[in-house]
């Protein structure tokens, strides 16, 4: 198993082109999520565990763990993130199950541009996080 961290901020308009902004977006959360994920070559990643927190601007937080999910690099509906190749690459589609601590479920649907890898430190991450 592998794992990753992420960190960002809330704004933007969910996934597609205007999804991602720059720091600090709209100033009324920040968030960090790390991610376990199965270790295997490909275009494809299965997400398998982690944790993930929102930290609001009034000092609220939002937590819970990673069920499972997927990043898929296209060719698979390369628009849906709004995105044209990059480096003969493209950036991958994440959708993601979460559970909230206390109870209740959540979910992320979204956007990671870190192809090629190591090439872009941050990766860039954006979307919608829902709970129903």
């Amino acid at each position: 198993m592998c794992g990753d961290t992420f960190t960002g901020w809330t704004g933007g308009s969910g996934i597609g082109p205007n999804g991602w902004v720059r720091f600090p977006g709209d100033g009324q959360a920040v968030w960090r999520a790390t991610v376990n994920y199965l270790c295997t070559p490909g275009l494809g990643v299965t997400l398998v565990g982690g944790t993930w927190r929102f930290r609001f601007a009034d000092g609220t937080t939002l937590r819970g763990t990673v069920q499972g999910g997927t990043v898929v690099w296209p060719p698979v509906n390369v628009n849906a993130c709004g995105a044209s190749p990059i480096d003969g690459f493209t950036v991958g589609v994440v959708t993601v199950n979460l559970s909230i601590a206390g109870g209740g479920t959540a979910t992320f649907h979204g956007c990671l541009d870190d192809l090629p890898a190591f090439t872009k430190i941050p990766p860039k991450v954006w979307g919608t996080f829902s709970i129903p």
